[in-house]
């Protein structure tokens, strides 16, 4: 309640601040910066406590930025608008229909308990068997939300099939690690959540373009390593209590019994995994093609919707799909497009300055941006208002040290997690089930930074060098 109370206060505080930061900004000269760059900080500043204080959705107060920037003539309308000219933003909308979609069939609740129908006897074989099972969901659902909702009560159900309570040690690994593994599996691939995407928009807008299929193979080894290294130091934190069954019989048994629940394959089921397994299959092909990524993602959404084809209602998938997403990363882009045009960028590259180029070392500035996407998910939840804020000015920063601003592009993203429940909805719906408490998931949270160390490394000394990147 004492949490609730606060909230309500800053969304009664957040426009008053706001308004007065940008009349500050607006008016008073601050020597050493010109008018244009001053009034656009101002607006940048105003967003950023809408974006903290919330007392509107995210993604009006990032639209609410654009049109300011158009109306007071900070900028043009084809560049405070340019969002929604990338691709980006229908790569987003295309991801959202294939969401829609796994969700109307409940494909991803057949594809959740028919892997968890295999899932080993031992403790740390069913711990095991969540992290290789969010890893595949990966590939068919764009959503780290929908993931753990798909996964979180077939693993509530198994750890009482352990016969260990819910608030064991097992039971808080397995369902911190559904939340905090899906935080950073869904990285791995350009499809994975809006976070990424919105990230390939920026490095397409900055001349860094990268296919579905070189992004996969850019951090899929180093996913991996990441994976153990995250399963390792979870089971080094949490030490899961040995299973009280006497095989795997028990374990199985809830998850083929929910899987008879579900009845046979449906005909739109079946057309649905025909129509994933071409798009993925054009993502991963794209160099031999041509086709573009985000061409093929809305081919598929338009595919989806189709009578006779498809497997949606094509009204019902409009008024569905969440049209926030694609407004907010088309802002998100808009934003990133506005600041660097009219020089805020340059001065949030000083700022970050300060805290990325300790030690003089490429190496070193990429594992400050775990500090740095620290930071940020403190001030700001949403990922991509945080790549929207952050990522270009990085960018700009590592080519001015003469840095890979492409080994920026693909980290920032993964280190934008948190720490705290409260900062991503997957943990609080993990949370219903009664499992961990707040500091459990701190817990999770570390180990995950652990396998995200052990990424940047093994990427930036062995895995990268190989592909020459």
């Amino acid at each position: 309640m004492t949490e609730k109370r606060e909230t309500r206060l800053a969304a009664k505080l957040g426009f008053p601040i706001a308004i007065a930061i940008f009349a500050f900004m607006w008016f008073v000269p601050l020597e050493g910066m010109d008018e244009l760059t001053r009034k656009t900080l101002g607006l940048m500043l105003f967003t950023v406590v809408l974006w903290i204080t919330r007392p509107i959705f995210p993604a009006l107060t990032a639209l609410l930025f654009m049109i300011i920037a158009w109306g007071l003539e900070l900028t043009i309308f084809k560049t405070a608008f340019s969002g929604f000219t990338n691709t980006t933003a229908w790569f987003v909308w295309g991801a959202l229909v294939i969401a829609f979609a796994i969700k109307e069939t409940r494909l991803d609740l057949r594809f959740a308990r028919f892997l968890a129908t295999k899932t080993p006897a031992s403790t740390k074989g069913v711990l095991g068997s969540y992290y290789v099972l969010s890893f595949l969901l990966t590939y068919i659902m764009p959503s780290t939300t929908a993931r753990v909702a798909s996964t979180a009560p077939i693993a509530a159900a198994q750890i009482e099939t352990l016969d260990v309570p819910l608030k064991s040690r097992a039971g808080k690994m397995l369902m911190t690690s559904l939340v905090t593994w899906n935080s950073y599996n869904g990285a791995l691939l350009l499809s994975g959540g809006s976070t990424i995407v919105t990230a390939w928009g920026i490095l397409s807008g900055l001349g860094m373009s990268i296919t579905w299929a070189q992004w996969w193979l850019y951090l899929i080894g180093p996913g991996l390593v990441a994976m153990v290294v995250n399963f390792i130091v979870n089971l080094l934190i949490f030490r899961p209590e040995p299973a009280k069954v006497a095989d795997g019989a028990g374990v199985r048994k809830i998850a083929k019994a929910e899987l008879a629940k579900l009845g046979p394959m449906t005909a739109r089921e079946k057309r649905l995994a025909a129509i994933l397994a071409i798009t993925i299959i054009l993502w991963a092909t794209e160099s031999f093609h041509g086709i573009e990524t985000a061409f093929i993602c809305c081919m598929c959404g338009i595919t989806l919707c189709m009578p006779g084809i498809g497997v949606l209602d094509a009204k019902r998938a409009m008024s569905g799909i969440g049209w926030d997403s694609v407004v907010f990363v088309a802002a998100a882009l808009s934003i990133g497009t506005v600041t660097e045009a009219t020089g805020v960028a340059d001065i949030i590259k000083q700022i970050l300055s300060y805290i990325l180029t300790f030690g003089e070392s490429e190496f070193l500035f990429l594992l400050m941006m775990l500090v740095l996407g620290f930071i940020g998910r403190l001030v700001l939840r949403n990922g991509s208002a945080n790549v929207a804020v952050l990522l270009a000015p990085a960018i700009l920063l590592a080519q001015s040290l003469g840095y890979n601003p492409l080994y920026v592009g693909l980290f920032f993203a993964l280190s934008l997690g948190g720490i705290f429940m409260y900062q991503n909805t997957p943990s609080m719906i993990a949370y219903d089930y009664g499992t961990f408490e707040e500091p459990d998931f701190m817990l999770a949270s570390l180990a995950r930074y652990a396998g995200l160390i052990a990424l940047i490394t093994f990427a930036y000394f062995i895995w990268w060098p190989l592909l020459g990147v």
